[in-house]
């Protein structure tokens, strides 16, 4: 069994995370009021159900822009490096992945982040419908869903092609 994993490490982030099976389900969590420790609870629920060689993350490689705040970019720099760290002490690889990589997968244009946030909401809700989840795609949960489907489709290919 497979779990693949998608995680929007931004304040309002959030984890999503499925298998190969459809009856698996596709699971979202928002991490913006869990703490390390909480989070760290989810990776246990992976471990459960997989060997780590079987766990495939895919974590959003975010950054902040010039205009932004210094506390902006500090709290960019601290949920990107919490993650990494607690994927770390977990033993579980991943691969960064720039959001223009994955966005461009869903042929997602360039656009206002107001139009982009719906946009992948949309596109995320069309993915719940297929796994009958009753998870409701969120702007804050959006990402991390498209990117738990992006590990899959890149990652097995075949697999979703069988679908």
């Amino acid at each position: 069994m497979n779990i693949y994993v998608g995680i929007d490490p931004g304040k309002s982030g959030a984890i999503a995370w499925l298998t190969d099976d459809k009856d698996g389900g596709l699971h979202s969590e928002n991490t913006k009021n869990l703490s390390s420790r909480g989070i760290n609870d989810i990776f246990s629920i992976f471990y459960e159900t997989a060997d780590v060689e079987n766990i495939h993350v895919y974590l959003e490689k975010v950054w902040s822009f010039p205009r932004d705040g210094n506390k902006s970019a500090f709290s960019f720099g601290m949920n990107y490096g919490m993650w990494q760290t607690l994927l770390e002490i977990n033993y579980l690889p991943w691969i960064d992945v720039v959001p223009r990589t994955w966005q461009g997968h869903y042929d997602i244009p360039k656009m206002s982040k107001k139009d982009r946030k719906l946009l992948c909401k949309t596109k995320a809700s069309d993915y719940l419908k297929e796994y009958e989840e009753v998870y409701k795609a969120t702007y804050s949960n959006s990402d991390a869903i498209l990117l738990a489907m992006y590990s899959k489709e890149i990652t097995s290919p075949s697999l979703t092609q069988d679908s």
